[in-house]
């Protein structure tokens, strides 16, 4: 017998012990404080502060531990709610004597996942949820339900027919099985309880008794919704020809309601919207919640659907020394503005039930609930709780938190939450960007919300109605909405091109539309970003509320959801949540992963080179060969500054030698006087390839600057001890974001010389170049997760690809590194046609083939040595 059956007076020191489980004595388990901060000033003030567990909470279950820590590490309630759990744990002890809990708080707040949580952490069975909306109250004491005893031929014979109609081929044998008319009077009698998929029928005959509802919507009790379904049964008995079965008439009857299930087994009983049922029924609960908190020892609730001849009980009788020790009473509720539906609860029933208020919702809150969507785990609310520790040990909580997850978990756990929690803390900043923006969007769209009553956001409130607050409300169930829609597919639309076509950037590539969940996952931080901005132009622009949709613009772009540079005299120096959280070969910290996309590239561009080539990656090159390469290149600590004495590194172009040497190393020669040969010049192809390898890429970046501008040439520094910025642009000068230079190389098919102009913004590791020809999807796929962006100056629409791409490196401050850039660019290269170099757009200079280089620079592998491995 299960121990949480037993009553409370007949539990046994032993059963005590076995009930007890510590949670925090293993895992430490993260737990809202209250205590003092002190600021400078020495002034103290009262908070709540985020730890952990100091001494282990003792949890009432008969689970096994391993089992409850996995649950509760998943399932953690956010930090806002911790409280409330410790509480309702503690309160679920048998020794508590006061056996009820009751919770009210905004819709989506998380009061049933932690009333569903409570039961499913005490007993494997879990708790039972009644949604109390329009329900008349005395029902979860006595319920209505067909009487299938009464005539069980009948039912036994309707579902053969059932079976019958659905296992036909054709309509004409569906309807030689079943009158057609027959098949509208069931699912007019039984509501919701019928079911039509196709030419297929089913009756859940469990949930008849609540599967009709009134002309408003409101929810009939069961025994008019059973009265309801016996009036059409009886109909369809007589035209089926089941009526000469012999049996009974077609009957209800009434059994005990799921209170006292609840009772008996000693389960979790959540009465969820409580605070929505019937008008006039709540008088029910006076005397069944003083039995339940404790106020008196045994109660009577009398059976009102008991009629004469009925053999029903005319009433049950709660006894507190027959109670099961592991009942509780979980009671949920709105606040009373949140609709009309929401009645105040009796003043002598809400004194004992005493309600508790869920806290709004915080950043942290926010982050926690978005990470357990996402991951399956809450990891901002671990790291938080235990910051000091894992700082220390970074790679140490990657590894905690696959264990966590996969702690006694039963479901197969998706292969793109174990890959997030290994690179846990873009994941992190994901969240804690998305987070913010929801926080604040939240606050915006709410007329109540502190920030509009101060009056911060108050030139907002023409736009919002109270029937707009209710459709664009922002609570934790948004979370899992714009999950759900990044999923689906989007459609990926070519905007209009040509002469005075609008400049137009996409949301969604051609490369991020995925033709399956799998390929979404990998792209979640962009399809989600999609969703959230579609959201916005359809809830405020398109609603002509321009002042809303301009505000949540603006926190988009402050909190990293769109790309800073998209709002003018924003700074863009870090990466956008779509950046963070796409699964991005490039960005990936394992070693395997990473020789992996390096191999790709190196194959790829051997088999450009030499078509003949079609073996797969590994018979070319294996990852082994690579792997004596790239673990050097990885411990190497590359850093984004001038440095004279690093070459750069192409992948080789001899297949005979690649496996002993699948890296060459080639010369920079400056000056016209020392210019190569074309034969033994690069090809563009061959370093473009290299810049989308992980650490390769930076390796190469830093090479460029193979000699500075400054003090030769006569080009000075600046004045009085003042950097001239350009100079520091051309020159990737430690103190400048951006660098930028101009290499020359052969073309492809080298038959000419290329001059490629490459920007590099070493804040952000963002690159645009400037080539000549189009490059191979596979490549443009690779530049598109190494965050570069190519321009060929033979595209018809050249000017408007570089604008974009100088915004992407330059960020919203265009304008200003535009000049800057312009003056870099001018310090190596010079105008042919005489123009005053002045009056032009940098995007005009870098595509223009009136320029020349008259400080060249050279990558050639004439006089090139083989890296040795």
């Amino acid at each position: 017998m299960s121990i949480l059956k037993k009553p409370a007076k007949a539990l046994t020191a032993e059963d005590y012990r076995k009930l007890a489980k510590p949670l925090g004595s293993r895992v430490p388990y993260p737990m809202m404080g209250v205590g003092y901060v002190t600021d400078d000033k020495g002034k103290r003030t009262l908070t709540r502060f985020l730890g952990t567990l100091d001494k282990p909470l003792n949890v009432t279950s008969e689970r096994d531990l391993d089992d409850i820590e996995g649950t509760l590490i998943r399932n953690m309630p956010t930090p806002e709610m911790l409280p409330l759990f410790y509480e309702v744990m503690s309160a679920m002890d048998p020794r508590n004597e006061r056996r009820a809990m009751f919770l009210k708080g905004a819709p989506g707040a998380g009061k049933t996942f932690l009333g569903e949580l409570s039961g499913k952490t005490i007993s494997p069975e879990g708790a039972i949820k009644v949604d109390c909306t329009d329900m008349n109250l005395n029902e979860l004491f006595f319920e209505t339900v067909l009487d299938f005893n009464a005539n069980a031929n009948f039912y036994d014979a309707l579902n053969s027919k059932i079976e019958k109609y659905n296992a036909a081929k054709t309509q004409e044998d569906r309807d030689h099985i079943f009158n057609p008319m027959s098949i509208d009077i069931l699912e007019d009698c039984l509501g919701d309880a019928f079911s039509r998929e196709g030419h297929k029928i089913g009756i859940d005959w469990a949930g008849v008794k609540d599967a009709h509802k009134d002309e408003d919507g409101k929810k009939l009790d069961t025994k008019e919704s059973i009265e309801r379904a016996i009036d059409g049964l009886k109909k369809v008995s007589t035209k089926e020809g089941l009526d000469k079965l012999g049996g009974n008439s077609l009957g209800m009857a009434t059994q005990e309601g799921v209170a006292w299930k609840a009772y008996k087994e000693g389960r979790v009983l959540i009465l969820d919207e409580v605070n929505r049922a019937k008008r006039g029924t709540f008088g029910v609960l006076h005397g069944w919640m003083q039995f339940i908190i404790n106020e008196i020892d045994d109660c009577r609730v009398r059976n009102p659907l008991k009629e004469k001849g009925d053999s029903s009980k005319t009433h049950l009788h709660f006894k507190r020394d027959e109670m099961a020790s592991g009942h509780f009473v979980f009671m949920t509720g709105n606040l009373e503005d949140d609709s009309d539906e929401v009645l105040e609860i009796p003043e002598a029933l809400s004194s004992r039930i005493v309600p508790q208020h869920i806290p709004k919702a915080t950043v942290q809150g926010w982050q926690h609930r978005i990470c357990q969507i996402l991951t399956g785990i809450p990891i901002s609310t671990l790291y938080n709780a235990q910051s000091d520790v894992w700082d220390k040990n970074p790679e140490e909580f990657g590894k905690k938190l696959v264990e966590w997850r996969m702690l006694r978990e039963e479901r197969v756990v998706p292969q793109h939450q174990l890959a997030m929690l290994r690179r846990w803390q873009d994941v992190m900043q994901a969240t804690e960007n998305l987070a913010e923006f929801l926080d604040s969007t939240a606050k915006a769209v709410d007329p109540d919300s502190d920030w509009q009553k101060i009056g911060k956001l108050s030139q907002l409130l023409d736009d919002i109605s109270d029937s707009f607050k209710r459709e664009a409300s922002i609570d934790f169930r948004k979370i899992t909405f714009f999950i759900n829609k990044a999923f689906m597919d989007k459609p990926s639309v070519r905007p209009p091109q040509g002469p005075g076509a609008p400049d137009i950037e996409p949301l969604i590539d051609p490369m991020d539309v995925t033709e399956s969940p799998e390929d979404i996952r990998r792209k979640m931080g962009t399809h989600m970003t999609y969703v959230i901005l579609d959201w916005i132009i359809s809830n405020t622009y398109e609603r002509k509320k321009d002042d809303l949709g301009n505000q949540l613009m603006q926190f988009a772009a402050e909190c990293g959801i769109v790309d800073p540079h998209l709002i003018e005299g924003m700074a863009s120096n870090r990466r956008t949540f779509a950046e963070l959280l796409d699964e991005n070969p490039f960005e990936n910290k394992d070693l395997e992963g990473r020789l992996m996309l390096v191999q790709d590239l190196m194959c790829n561009y051997l088999r450009r080179e030499y078509p003949e080539i079609s073996n797969d990656n590994d018979d070319i090159l294996p990852t082994s060969v690579l792997k004596r390469t790239m673990e050097d290149m990885l411990r190497e600590d590359v850093a984004p500054e001038f440095d004279a004495e690093r070459n750069v590194l192409v992948f080789s172009r001899d297949p005979e030698i690649l496996e002993s040497e699948p890296l060459t190393e080639v010369a920079m020669v400056e000056g016209q006087a020392n210019k190569p040969s074309l034969d033994t010049m690069v090809s563009q192809y061959s370093l473009l390839a290299t810049l989308a390898a992980p650490k390769l890429r930076e390796h190469n970046l830093v090479s460029l600057w193979k000699q500075t501008l400054a003090d030769h040439n006569g080009i000075s520094k600046g004045v009085e001890g003042l950097k001239d910025t350009s100079l520091m642009i051309a020159d990737n000068d430690e103190d400048a974001d951006l660098a930028m230079t101009t290499v020359t190389v052969a073309s492809d098919d080298r038959t000419k010389e290329v001059p490629l102009h490459v920007i590099w913004n070493k804040h952000t590791d963002r690159v645009v170049v400037v080539g000549e020809g189009e490059i191979d999807s596979s490549l443009k796929r690779a530049f598109n997760d190494s965050r570069t962006y190519y321009v060929d100056r033979n595209d018809a629409e050249a000017v408007k690809v570089l604008r974009s791409g100088l915004r992407f490196v330059a960020g919203a401050d265009t304008k200003e590194a535009s000049r800057d850039l312009k003056g870099a660019f001018m310090m190596r290269n010079s105008l042919t046609n005489g123009d005053d170099w002045c009056d032009k757009r940098v995007s005009d200079l870098l595509l223009s083939r009136d320029v020349v280089n008259h400080k060249p620079q050279y990558l050639t592998e004439s006089i090139a040595e083989q890296k040795p491995l």
